[in-house]
């Protein structure tokens, strides 16, 4: 099993020919949202590759977790480690051009991640897992999961 300790974010994307300056509103296109958080897309990538995967994180009790959850189960990714609070689910507002890319992430229930919360989801583990984590969600968590998860290495 390859548990993902992360972040789970909702993905609100623009494309426009220029990126605003101060004060100046410019058109853009091709608006969508997409599933995302580099927890998440961790995850999504190890599903895709044959793995089992566990999710362990927060989502909101809002559409946007419903939708994050949703997209985590169609790839088979185990969520009962994914926990729903009373924030809202992370978001990041992605705006690309031909030549840069800017990101401004409102880490929502990303930040709420509790040590008692990673006990839960690394409850199962044994030697033959895996613990992969990022540092989108607070790094005294990161550090925590990490050294939960090296006794049972």
């Amino acid at each position: 099993m390859i548990y993902v300790l992360g972040s789970i974010n909702m993905d609100l994307v623009i494309r426009s020919a220029s990126l605003p300056r101060q004060g100046e509103t410019v058109i853009g296109s091709g608006f969508f949202i997409n599933h995302g958080g580099k927890g998440a897309n961790q995850a999504v990538a190890a599903a895709k590759s044959g793995a089992d995967v566990a999710m362990i994180g927060a989502v909101g009790d809002d559409a946007f977790g419903d939708q994050a959850l949703e997209s985590l189960g169609h790839h088979s990714i185990n969520t009962s480690h994914v926990f729903r609070l009373g924030h809202p689910t992370g978001v990041a507002s992605i705006w690309i051009t031909d030549r840069d890319n800017r990101i401004i992430i409102d880490p929502g229930a990303n930040a709420y991640l509790t040590t008692c919360m990673v006990d839960h989801g690394l409850a199962h583990a044994t030697e033959n897992d895996t613990l992969i984590v990022q540092y989108e969600i607070d790094p005294l968590i990161v550090g925590y999961g990490l050294h939960q998860a090296k006794p049972r290495a």
